[in-house]
């Protein structure tokens, strides 16, 4: 007889770090496919999709789990969690509470555990116990899990890192209704959906902590077969399909053959990936990522500045980029170049020759993201090596010369130069020719262009006039997608 009777997988983000709005929360439906080999009955709520509050469950419901992945609105976050009702036990995991799961028990006394780093091994532990697991005499068993043991809490050893089920698909048919691609709650008519092709990456850049995760261990770089692969996409039926890898084209061999795979499958979903510049040397690879129907490329280059390239490890400097761009370029895949605001060292002359590069080299576009300190990235040696560079309370890099709003300033000053009319309308130009937009949605932007002129404008004017800055921008792209 089942330990469980129904289980739900439970989102609690009402509001979400903006460009990950229209994300699935893929990390949950793993889990939930787990949930689903020992519970009867398993539901999945979305909190984004679902005007219902979430603490008002069913009296069936006997286990909740619960993602939390982001900082972000943490406090309603925990809010949420502490009105569960008190009949259902409570299992909490996700990056975030993988970082801060001393202080998720402290302040929700209802959560039994909290599930360390990759989850589905512990939780398939935990479900197959038949004891209560709200005692902490079986919990201390588990190994990847956090508990409260009386007045003490307990961080049980962490589980080691497991190798991936290939056949491992998150439970898409839980899901209410499809995700759509939204621009501050605006439908483009777009359906969108994520797939995890392999964990962790082979490199090794200062300022990144995904290939080490918030436990500290590390990550090597471990695919899924590319026919297991095909086959889930193939069932996806989105109109975009995101490749959250942390570095799609890993092993380029292993990705032609995924192309080769998706072409003969005659699919008409386009493709996001992420990737390193170096895939521009192999032409024949960028000619096979387009006939594939890849629409996007998210290439981390970071600086426009050799020094700072090779001081955060990247393994290239801008001649580099230039060279690997050339056919990239050329092709009809939209290049997205991520650049960090507030690298070390750098000036604001530096930082503003961001755009100037990123046209002579051809990017059609360009995400800024300020330079944070994860736990367990190499940044720390940089860090502790200057003392004028210090760690703000949000996890940002910061100096005596360039602080959080000035940081900001310069984020917006760089947004605006770089994406003039002429870069616009490239955008729209390639966009059209590759399929990411088809003629209907033209329309669509078109209605929301003055409202996005009038946000560009408010978020330029609005400190000046008011004394105070509208909304920072944050992070972007596929980074960090769990």
């Amino acid at each position: 007889m089942p330990q469980f009777k129904h289980a739900l997988c439970l989102y609690p983000y009402r509001r979400e770090v903006p460009i990950y709005e229209f994300f699935p929360p893929i990390g949950l439906e793993y889990i939930a496919r787990v949930l689903k080999e020992k519970v009867p009955k398993v539901e999945l709520f979305d909190a984004r999709q679902n005007p219902d509050s979430p603490e008002s469950i069913p009296e069936s419901v006997d286990l909740v789990c619960v993602s939390v992945n982001w900082r972000y609105d943490f406090d309603s976050v925990m809010e949420t969690i502490n009105a569960l009702p008190e009949h259902a036990v409570v299992i909490v995991g996700g990056r975030e509470a993988t970082v801060s799961a001393e202080e998720i028990l402290n302040r929700c006394p209802r959560v039994a555990a909290v599930v360390r780093g990759e989850g589905e091994e512990t939780v398939h532990e935990l479900l197959s116990l038949e004891s209560d697991l709200r005692d902490p005499g079986v919990l201390k068993k588990i190994e990847g899990i956090s508990f409260r043991n009386g007045e003490s809490i307990v961080h049980n050893p962490s589980r080691p890192l497991c190798e991936i089920d290939d056949n491992l698909e998150p439970a898409r048919e839980l899901r209410a209704k499809p995700y759509r691609i939204t621009f501050k709650g605006w439908d483009i008519g777009t359906t969108f959906d994520a797939v995890l092709g392999s964990r962790g990456c082979p490199y090794n850049c200062k300022f990144c902590s995904f290939k080490m995760n918030p436990l500290g261990q590390r990550r090597t770089w471990t695919p899924r077969d590319p026919a297991a692969v095909v086959r889930e996409i193939a069932g996806t039926r989105a109109d975009i399909v995101a490749f959250i890898d942390d570095n799609f084209f890993a092993d380029e061999a292993r990705a032609e053959e995924i192309c080769d795979r998706l072409t003969a499958e005659k699919l008409k979903t386009k493709f996001l990936a992420n990737a390193r510049i170096e895939i521009g040397r192999n032409e024949r690879l960028v000619r096979k990522l387009e006939s594939a129907g890849f629409v996007i490329l998210n290439i981390g280059i970071e600086s426009a500045v050799d020094r700072t390239l090779k001081m955060l490890g990247k393994g290239f400097t801008t001649s580099d980029v230039a060279e690997a761009m050339r056919s990239l370029a050329r092709s009809r895949v939209l290049i997205n170049g991520y650049f960090i605001i507030g690298n070390i060292g750098e000036t604001d002359r530096a930082m503003l020759s961001i755009v100037p590069f990123a046209r002579r080299v051809g990017l059609d576009i360009i995400s800024l993201n300020r330079l944070r300190y994860e736990k367990h990235s190499r940044l720390g040696e940089l860090i502790d090596a200057d003392s004028d560079v210090f760690v703000g309370p949000d996890g940002g890099v910061y100096s005596s010369e360039f602080g959080k709003e000035e940081l900001t300033e310069l984020l917006k000053k760089i947004t605006l130069r770089f994406y003039d009319a002429p870069q616009v309308l490239r955008i729209m130009r390639k966009s059209l020719s590759n399929g990411f937009i088809k003629p209907r949605q033209i329309l669509n932007l078109g209605l929301m262009a003055p409202w996005i002129a009038l946000r560009v404008l408010k978020g330029h004017y609005w400190k000046k006039f008011f004394g105070r800055p509208d909304t920072p921008v944050g992070h972007n792209g596929l980074r960090g997608i769990r």
